[in-house]
């Protein structure tokens, strides 16, 4: 009996590596929503830096206004990315 459910793709090893894959991929999908989560407030905390840097050099350093991120510089556009792949992911897993 075991002999045709091994032929035929069938038994409980091949269920058991089923599960465990797909188990192993929600991990990874959960874990890979952790970092981007991470590297969105890391960048936040970067564009907050720089602007409160560039706010407190407008009026005493001309140089010091340079500083402020433009609405071209990559740090917006990288924040957006990290909030759209979270969005992404998160919708896969639920």
């Amino acid at each position: 009996m075991n002999m045709w459910g091994t032929l035929f793709g069938g038994g409980a090893a091949a269920n058991k590596k089923k599960q465990d894959a797909a188990k192993n991929s929600i991990i990874k999908l959960r874990e890979q929503v952790n970092m981007l989560e991470k590297k969105e407030a890391h960048l936040q905390k970067q564009i907050d830096d720089l602007t409160a840097t560039a706010k407190r050099n407008v009026t005493t350093n001309k140089k010091g206004k340079q500083t402020a991120p433009s609405p071209l510089s990559p740090l917006p556009r990288l924040v957006g990315a990290a909030r759209g792949d979270t969005s992404c992911f998160t919708m896969i897993l639920t």
